[in-house]
């Protein structure tokens, strides 16, 4: 069996001045996971459809301790993390949100430095991040993702993480 994790990004922009035009397409490619544990593959995939007001944050416990379930609806008690994939569905001027530690209870380090309240991507449309060979680790105490509105509106997203158990 296969678990394919493809991101594709389509279109585009052209140039013209005069009789010269110029175009340039994005590229677009395929990340391919095989079942199992090992380099290149997962044995889980997450997904939550987000609604976040504005100034709150959402804690993700990747351990299920908040009760989370993967796609399969089988409880969550991941090891590692080897992708993230958020997509902002309401993207507007002055909309994103915050993904990662934050300085959150037993926040997940992941690729970022440390797990104090500066560490974060802001993600205003698409955030993609991954790592094929080990992940990142999770443990007891380093187990949560976390996002944050600190915007003036409610922010509408869909996020993924994929990885081992």
């Amino acid at each position: 069996m296969s678990l394919d994790m493809q991101y594709q990004l389509a279109g585009g922009y052209t140039w013209a001045s005069g009789v010269l035009t110029a175009s340039e397409q994005f590229a677009s490619f395929v990340q391919t996971f095989t079942e199992g544990t090992s380099t290149n593959q997962i044995n889980f995939v997450y997904k939550r459809a987000v609604s976040l007001a504005t100034t709150t944050y959402l804690d993700i416990d990747l351990k299920g301790g908040g009760g989370e379930l993967d796609v399969l609806n089988v409880a969550m008690a991941a090891t590692a993390v080897k992708g993230v994939f958020l997509k902002v569905t309401t993207p507007a001027s002055g909309t994103s949100l915050r993904l990662g530690p934050q300085g959150r209870t037993d926040a997940a380090q992941l690729w970022f430095q440390a797990v104090t309240a500066n560490f974060y991507d802001t993600v205003s449309d698409i955030f993609v991040m991954s790592d094929r060979g080990a992940g990142w680790a999770l443990g007891a105490s380093t187990k949560v993702l976390s996002l944050y509105n600190p915007g003036a509106s409610t922010v509408a997203a869909t996020l993924y993480v994929v990885g081992t158990k």
